[in-house]
């Protein structure tokens, strides 16, 4: 999210809050995702984890939320038990993804909430383990 919600309004968070969540929702349901999948939401406190609760929400998804402190085999028990088919993330967790994705088949996307320069610099790592990349404007 490029806005500073601190610097605005109540109404004015609300609405670009709003906007962001759309987005993510139209995103959500190009990539595929229909009425009872499972997303799993992987990032820390901020206004884009708000926007893809409501995203998913309004999607008709599940949403599993996975603490960022857990460990590669804490989150991989959770992934593989919620059987999600997409991971919302940053960055920063790309790499002990990437390397859980041999053991969980039906992980089938992570998105980032990164810039579209940084993404496609990513693109080809993911390739090389076998997942695809989706760049969310």
């Amino acid at each position: 999210m490029t806005a500073d919600l601190s610097a605005m309004s109540f109404e004015e968070a609300m609405a670009e809050l709003a906007q962001l969540a759309n987005r993510y929702a139209a995103g959500l349901h190009e990539l595929g995702l229909r009425t009872g999948d499972v997303l799993v939401s992987m990032v820390h406190n901020c206004a884009e984890a708000i926007a893809i609760y409501f995203a998913a929400y309004q999607s008709g998804l599940y949403i599993v939320a996975v603490n960022w402190h857990l460990t590669g085999p804490e989150v991989a028990y959770i992934l593989g038990d919620s059987e999600a088919s997409l991971v919302f993330t940053t960055a920063s967790y790309l790499e002990p993804l990437s390397e859980l994705h041999e053991s969980l088949p039906r992980l089938e996307r992570i998105v980032l909430t990164i810039d579209e320069c940084e993404a496609l610099c990513l693109a080809d790592r993911l390739r090389k383990a076998g997942m695809t990349l989706a760049v969310q404007g």
